[in-house]
């Protein structure tokens, strides 16, 4: 089983509009909400692909009801701790017309210390049937930037920690050694000040952290460009498919749970690649809420 945190959730609500025109009225063709967060993004894809999975976290008790409505809908297997305050919203602005999409999200609700730590007892029950825990997203107000790095610490060597995080969440992260993490290039940049220029640099680079840290996978999402897969000796590439794009959001976190598939499956270091950068790009071809199956990635199989 894989189990995933996601520690700050949210409402997605997802517009679709023909042009997106800043400044003025805007008319949606179509709205769409589902339950999201990182974590829950990877649990969907691999509960499409036939691999047990369980999500937990954190989620408000002021708007629990239509939370739990959506987790219902999405069909994974949740076990959520609830805090006296409100899951958030986020809405994705998606233009039909030139392919891209808004962000805007809410910060979150905030926590206390004390919700973190009966939270982790329903961590604790699930970790020994987990062979991964993925650790991914943003962390909620009130959470320490070392959160992630806390819970790989407490409960180390009983599970493979995976980390999809971004700036300070990362850099505190990786301290305590995770199995693999998964970093878009930006991310990459951002987090660690560094250029990264070219595909070696960027191997060069990574190769460094999993040194440093004891990493022994670091999957690179690179958008457009596909991805790389890195490990101490060996470094494979893979290019994303080209498809009808409907939206970006969410195609990082199919990444990662294509990846985990493969690695789930014992797959070559490559084809685990090739799984992961396809389900990438099949997530940028459907409309949030869709899902995809393992029929979809082996048709494009070649």
């Amino acid at each position: 089983m894989i189990t995933t945190v996601t520690l700050n959730p949210a409402i997605d609500r997802t517009l679709y509009l023909n042009h997106f025109r800043p400044g003025e009225v805007n008319r949606a063709s179509s709205i769409i909400e589902t339950i999201g967060g990182k974590g829950i993004n990877v649990s969907r894809t691999l509960h499409s692909l036939g691999i047990p999975t369980r999500a937990t976290g954190l989620i408000g008790s002021r708007n629990q009801y239509r939370v739990e409505e959506l987790f219902h809908d999405s069909g994974i297997d949740v076990d959520f701790a609830t805090v006296d305050a409100t899951t958030r919203t986020n809405t994705k602005v998606v233009d039909l017309h030139d392919r891209s999409t808004t962000d805007l999200n809410e910060p979150g609700m905030k926590v206390e210390e004390t919700e973190i730590s009966k939270w982790l007892i329903k961590l604790d029950e699930s970790i020994e049937s987990s062979e991964y825990v993925v650790l991914s997203g943003s962390l909620p107000v009130g959470c320490p930037s070392d959160t992630y790095r806390r819970i790989q610490d407490r409960f180390k060597g009983r599970t493979r920690f995976v980390l999809d995080a971004d700036l300070q969440a990362l850099c505190e992260g990786i301290k305590a050694g995770p199995y693999l993490i998964k970093p878009n290039l930006n991310e990459l940049r951002e987090a660690f000040n560094v250029t990264l220029a070219d595909e070696h640099e960027i191997i060069a680079f990574t190769r460094t952290l999993i040194q440093t840290y004891g990493i022994t996978f670091v999957l690179v999402s690179m958008g457009d460009d596909g991805g790389l897969l890195i490990t101490k000796e060996s470094a494979v590439r893979a290019d994303a498919l080209k498809v009808d794009l409907k939206s970006t959001a969410g195609a990082g976190d199919a990444m990662l749970a294509g990846c985990l598939y493969g690695l789930m499956m014992d797959l070559p270091l490559h084809d685990v690649l090739r799984v992961a950068v396809i389900c990438g790009s099949l997530a940028c071809s459907i409309q949030r809420g869709e899902t995809f199956t393992r029929d979809d990635i082996f048709a494009h199989w070649d």
